[in-house]
């Protein structure tokens, strides 16, 4: 068990040090920002190009949502093993 809370803690730090990079959040910022500007500027009858913009900039957040989900798992495996609990 304690292999498997030292490789939930290993995720979270890695995780963690994605969402910190500056490059990796510039990266992020600009295609949330290149997809919101599709959804504003598309004309009404361009919904699939709304629809597709939409879809993308979610799975940008789910991937945010994941990696926050990911360091809150290390930091209790961390917690765990500092208990000693296994």
């Amino acid at each position: 068990m304690t292999d498997q809370l030292e490789l939930e803690v290993r995720k979270g730090k890695q995780a963690e040090q994605k969402l910190a990079d500056p490059f990796f959040q510039e990266c992020l910022q600009k295609i949330k920002d290149e997809q919101i500007g599709k959804i504003i500027s598309s004309s009404p009858e361009r919904k699939e190009i709304r629809e597709n913009a939409y879809s993308l900039l979610k799975a940008v957040e789910a991937l945010e949502m994941e990696l926050s989900r990911l360091i809150g798992n290390g930091q209790f495996a961390q917690d765990k093993i500092k208990r000693g609990v296994k």
